[in-house]
């Protein structure tokens, strides 16, 4: 058998967050934290039910991404690193922090979860920086990895025998010990 008076007073016990509610059962969330929500059977059995919520501040999604490197620099040797920076947009998102990744396709590199790179073969990768919170934004940089470039410091001569001098019409073999 169904209750003869089905009606119930609505109300909300604030917590550390803050809500109201209309008699109409619609919820208004207000400060972040836990409010219980409480049913009341208007017939005088002294029945009720709570709820509990948390209201939290809104989510505030990416909507953009831009990678950069000091000076736009876009290459690195291999061995060395680069460091990335990807500006986020807003600056208020609710998780600003990027996911790293490398896409690797003629060349190889590592990506740190701070955006730092390190070239490790020769060719072309793509540097991504994408949205932690399901918004699905991204950007890419394209780098190029270099061969490392290993710059002569010093060069030394000598002459066959230690020899200074040469008579006209004769030859004499020289070296260079190159460092």
């Amino acid at each position: 058998k169904f209750a003869d008076d089905t009606t119930v007073i609505w109300s909300v016990i604030n917590g550390a967050g803050s809500a109201t509610i209309t008699q109409g059962a619609l919820l208004r969330g207000g400060l972040p934290g836990n409010v219980d929500v409480v049913a009341l059977a208007m017939d005088g059995s002294g029945v009720s039910d709570t709820l509990s919520l948390t209201v939290h501040e809104p989510l505030v999604p990416v909507t953009g991404i831009t990678i950069t490197t000091e000076d736009d620099i876009i290459s690195v040797d291999m061995g060395s690193m680069l460091q990335c920076t990807a500006t986020v947009i807003p600056d208020t998102a609710t998780n600003p922090v990027p996911d790293w990744s490398i896409n690797n396709r003629t060349g190889s590199a590592s990506v740190g979860i701070d955006g730092m790179v390190t070239g490790l073969t020769h060719g072309i990768v793509e540097v991504i920086a994408s949205s932690g919170d399901g918004s699905m934004m991204a950007d890419t940089l394209e780098l190029t990895i270099s061969d490392t470039v290993v710059y002569i410091t010093n060069i030394e001569i000598s002459a066959a025998e230690g020899l200074s001098e040469l008579e006209t019409g004769l030859e004499l073999q020289f070296s260079a010990d190159v460092t």
